[in-house]
């Protein structure tokens, strides 16, 4: 969910391609709100510098994907127009509350 929400904010929705190397089950992959991560995401100029960073300070992390494109693309499990999912987003409490 965090995400398809850094897809569709902004004022320039974008999508992104994302691979996640985890056994764990697809509900939770997609789902759960694990406490203590974070999403960040920088140019592949500044990658190097950012994980320079990340192992001075001893945290852990990994490289998912990449963003851009007009698809949010999730392992094998979503892929999704970004304008089809602005539009979910934005309107669902309208469609809901008629």
């Amino acid at each position: 969910v965090a995400l398809a929400e850094c897809c569709i904010t902004g004022p320039n929705p974008i999508g992104a391609s994302v691979d996640f190397l985890l056994d764990i089950d697809d509900i939770y992959l997609l789902f759960s709100e694990t406490q203590s991560r974070v999403i960040v995401t920088c140019s592949n100029d500044n990658l190097e510098n950012i994980e320079k960073t990340l192992n001075k300070s001893n945290l852990h992390y990994q490289v998912i994907g990449e963003v851009g494109g007009k698809f949010l693309k999730i392992n094998d499990l979503i892929d999704v127009d970004i304008e089809a999912l602005k539009r979910t987003y934005y309107t669902s409490m309208e469609r809901y509350v008629r």
